[in-house]
């Protein structure tokens, strides 16, 4: 039966050293079954410009940023760049031939304005084969979307639709877009009576009148972008995975598009995090001989609590400057999967295996994340504290007693 000197190892661990060489304390986090989406997002906003557009493009501004922000957690990197498309000679990438921050991508929006146009189509599928010039990682952990803003087709003289979609598949990119065409709605009340007719004018969307003695009426207009595919697109976006995003407020549409980029690539059996408290790297092995390479990283372990029915805790808060391990814990208790936690006492002097043999395996729960730091409680069972038996043996539960 394990007794409790492995805990007493974990918050006095400085009873151990006996060679004067340096103690390192390390910490394995690890859930085996859990699932991760892509560590990197590079998205490119491709922006139809034409006069009609400038709403389109104050939304994009703010969609840019609502990504950043819904998706933190989600990416470690995020980056961004920035088209405009009207006609073949007309189309350009506005963040040069690099993606680029946050910050980048709105000092070059806030330059776009809506002009010109009314030769429509425009040049849609030219802008897609010049996006695919955009250095692209092809690497298996980065997730590549465009998001396309149009209120019409594409013509053909930039390129045709076919190579748009070889550009997509070639580079793995999942193209997303939205109508942003403004339909109007005129909605008319009638007061009164009279002989005249209103008649719907189908050509120019409105109503005209029939006849005279016409009653009052009141009459309101609405706009709203049209919930109808871009049949130009259509092929592209379910070519690649994509999906026409449907009109809404611009909160509903955050939230439309940054659940679709999760799920773009899943990446499962994700390493486990491997950290040193320490204020460089440490290599060892662990106590089966495997090579561990720990990244050095400042962490705290408080002192044990007894909880109820035999259960301890420790306390466990770790650095997260560079949101490392609060994405791998939020994808766990997404998953509604515990992470385990494995301590390990190592001397300076000897990589050849961890003074704490077998180490200390712990499960990580309460966690708590800032914008700093991760904390949790790092919990066990103790099998000698524990009442025994665990409950009272009786009739009523054990009829055959």
């Amino acid at each position: 039966m394990k007794d409790d000197t492995q805990s007493i190892a974990l918050v006095e661990s400085r009873t151990l050293n006996k060679s004067g060489a340096r103690e390192i304390e390390t910490i394995e986090i690890i859930q085996p079954g859990l699932s991760l989406i892509t560590k990197k997002l590079q998205l490119a906003f491709l922006v139809d410009n034409t006069g009609s557009q400038q709403p389109a493009i104050e939304s994009v501004k703010a969609l840019a940023n609502d990504v950043a922000t819904l998706l933190s957690y989600e990416f470690e990197t995020i980056e961004f760049a920035l088209m405009q498309f009207k006609d073949e000679d007309e189309t350009s990438i506005l963040t040069g031939s690099n993606f680029v921050s946050l910050a980048t991508f709105q000092t070059e929006i806030n330059t776009l304005l809506a002009a010109g146009g009314g030769d429509s189509p425009e040049n849609g599928f030219g802008a897609v084969v010049m996006s695919a010039t955009l250095p692209w990682d092809v690497s298996g952990n980065v997730a590549r979307a465009i998001f396309l803003t149009t209120d019409i087709g594409s013509h053909e003289r930039g390129a045709t639709q076919q190579q748009a979609l070889s550009a997509l598949e070639q580079k793995g990119i999942v193209l997303f877009y939205k109508n942003t065409d403004l339909v109007t709605q005129y909605i008319y009340t009638f007061v009164g009576a009279g002989s005249g007719n209103w008649v719907y004018n189908t050509e120019f969307d409105n109503y005209d009148f029939a006849g005279a003695g016409l009653g009052d009426y009141s009459s309101t207009t609405l706009l709203g972008n049209p919930d109808i595919d871009i049949l130009d697109y259509h092929t592209l976006t379910l070519a690649s995975g994509g999906a026409r995003i449907s009109p809404g407020t611009a909160a509903e549409v955050a939230d439309e598009f940054t659940d679709l980029l999760k799920v773009i690539t899943v990446v499962t059996g994700v390493d486990p995090i491997f950290i040193c408290n320490d204020n460089a790297p440490f290599s060892a092995l662990d106590e089966d001989g495997r090579a561990i390479d720990f990244l050095p990283r400042a962490f705290a372990v408080g002192v044990s609590v007894d909880g109820t029915n035999g259960t301890k805790s420790i306390n466990l808060t770790v650095d997260n400057s560079d949101l490392a391990v609060s994405r791998y814990l939020s994808a766990a208790i997404k998953n509604n999967l515990p992470a385990e936690s494995i301590y390990r006492l190592y001397l300076s002097n000897d990589d050849t295996g961890p003074q704490t043999n077998p180490p200390l395996r712990l499960f990580l729960s309460d966690v708590e994340i800032s914008g700093s730091t991760v904390s949790g409680a790092l919990g066990w069972v103790n099998l000698v504290d524990a009442p025994f038996p665990n409950q009272y043996y009786d009739r009523s539960k054990f009829p055959s007693l």
